[in-house]
C-alpha cells in the first residue's frame, strides 16, 4: 500500500532507512506478528509434530517471512517514488501491513501507476522465487529433513501471492485502486475523476465481500463460518473506510482548486542587495507593491523588506536596506501559474524550511507568500 500524503512517521522502532526515509516498525506490528504466528500454528503443527520448540521456531520464521515480504513491497514503492522525484517521508510496517508515505507533488498518471504497481509486482516475483524453490526442493519427494523448509517455502509463496492479490483489489488506498485511479486520470485528464471511480469501486467491492462471504452462506443454508465472517467484515470495513476517506479528500481537493497564487500572495518586486532604504521605498512606491525582495550577489532571494514596517521603523533614506529587512531562509520558490493542490504542494515543500516563500514568474520575483496565511485559509476550507 502507498500513500500520496506526506506524514510524520508514527512512534515505533526505526530499523533502517530506504530512499532517504526511515523504515519504522510500529508497536502494533508485534501484536500482528503474534496473531499471524497463532493462525499459522495449526498448519505448522501438522509438520513439526509435538515439539514445542520446533513449532515456535517455524511459526516465528513464517512471521518473519511475511514481515520481509511486506517490507520488500513497501521498499519497492519507496524506490520507484524516489526514482520519479518524489520525497519519501516514511516506510511504516504495522499490524495492518504497511504503507509508504511520499509527496505526490508533480505526479503524472504514468508515475502514479508505476509507483502503485511496484509493490504487488515485487510480491509476484517473490512468490515465484519461493514457489520455484519449493518445487525444486520437493521434486522427487520430501524427506523428514526437508519437510519444514518445504513448508516455509510453500507458505512464503502463498503469502506473497496473497499480498499481491489483495493489494491489486481496485479500491483506494490499495495499490489496485491507485492503478485504476491512474488509468482513469490518464484517460480523462482529471485526477479527481480517477479518485472517485476507484473509491466507488472500493465501496462496491466492500459490499460484495459481505454479500458473498456472509450473506450468501446464510441464505443458502451452507452455514456461516464465524472466523471467515469476521475476516470478511474486517476487510469490508477497511475497504469502505479507505474509499470514504478518498472521496472526502477528492471533495476537499476540488474545493482547493479555487485557490491560485494570488489567493495568498502579496505583490512584491526585487532589487539588488546593496541598496539603501530610500531606494527600496522608491521602487515600492513606483510599482505599488508592499514587499521588496533583495537578491544576493549570487542572484538568490536573500532578504525581504516589508514596506509598511520599514516606514514605521524610522530608518533614514540613506540607511542600508538590510537594516530594515528580514532574512529569507533558503527555500524553493513558488511558480506564479500554480493553483489548487499543485500550489499547495509547492508551498508545502517550501514550508519545511521557511515561513515566507517567494513567488516567481520565470526568474522574476512577483510576490511573497506567508505560510501562516495559507494554513489559515486551508483550515477554513
Amino acid at each position: 500500500m502507498n500513500s500520496r500524503q506526506s506524514r510524520r512517521h508514527p512512534s515505533g522502532v526505526i530499523i533502517g532507512r530506504t530512499a532517504g526515509a526511515p523504515v519504522v516498525v510500529s508497536g502494533s506490528w508485534f501484536f500482528g506478528a503474534v496473531i499471524i504466528a497463532v493462525l499459522f500454528a495449526p498448519t505448522a503443527a501438522n509438520v513439526v509434530g509435538g515439539s514445542t520448540g520446533a513449532l515456535v521456531g517455524v511459526t516465528a520464521a513464517f512471521a518473519l517471512i511475511l514481515f520481509g515480504s511486506v517490507l520488500a513491497h513497501e521498499i519497492a514503492h519507496a524506490a520507484v517514488a524516489r526514482r520519479h522525484g518524489h520525497r519519501v517521508s516514511a516506510v511504516v510496517l504495522s499490524a495492518w501491513g504497511g504503507h509508504t508515505s511520499y509527496e505526490s507533488h508533480g505526479a503524472t498518471p504514468r508515475s502514479h501507476f508505476l509507483i502503485a504497481g511496484a509493490g504487488p509486482l515485487t510480491n509476484v516475483v517473490l512468490a515465484a522465487v519461493f514457489g520455484g524453490a519449493y518445487w525444486a526442493l520437493s521434486d522427487g519427494g520430501l524427506t523428514e529433513a526437508t519437510l519444514i523448509p518445504a513448508l516455509l517455502l510453500y507458505a512464503g509463496a502463498f503469502a506473497n501471492g496473497f499480498v499481491a492479490a489483495f493489494n491489486l483489489l481496485p479500491s483506494i488506498p490499495l495499490d489496485g485502486g491507485m492503478m485504476l485511479e491512474a488509468g482513469i486520470w490518464a484517460a480523462t485528464g482529471r485526477r479527481r475523476t480517477g479518485t472517485r471511480v476507484a473509491a466507488w469501486s472500493g465501496r462496491v467491492l466492500a459490499v460484495l465481500v459481505v454479500l458473498w462471504l456472509v450473506v450468501r452462506p446464510a441464505l443458502t443454508g451452507e452455514g456461516v463460518d464465524p472466523v471467515g465472517a469476521l475476516w470478511a467484515l474486517v476487510i469490508a470495513a477497511l475497504l469502505w473506510s479507505g474509499a470514504s476517506a478518498a472521496l472526502r479528500n477528492a471533495d476537499r481537493n476540488e474545493r482547493l482548486e479555487r485557490y491560485d497564487v494570488w489567493s495568498f500572495a502579496r505583490p512584491a518586486t526585487e532589487i539588488g542587495q546593496d541598496v539603501t532604504v530610500g531606494e527600496v521605498l522608491g521602487v515600492a512606491a513606483q510599482l505599488g507593491v508592499g514587499h521588496v525582495v533583495l537578491r544576493d550577489f549570487a542572484h538568490r532571494p536573500a532578504l525581504l523588506v516589508d514596506v509598511a514596517e520599514a516606514r514605521a521603523a524610522g530608518a533614514t533614506a540613506a540607511d542600508p536596506a538590510s537594516a530594515v529587512a528580514t532574512r529569507l531562509a533558503p527555500a524553493p520558490t513558488v511558480p506564479v501559474a500554480a493553483r489548487g493542490v499543485e500550489l499547495l504542494g509547492h508551498i508545502g515543500v517550501g514550508a519545511r524550511s521557511a515561513p515566507t516563500l517567494v513567488v516567481v514568474d520565470g526568474d522574476r520575483v512577483v510576490g511573497v507568500v506567508h505560510v501562516a496565511d495559507v494554513v489559515a485559509a486551508v483550515n477554513r476550507t
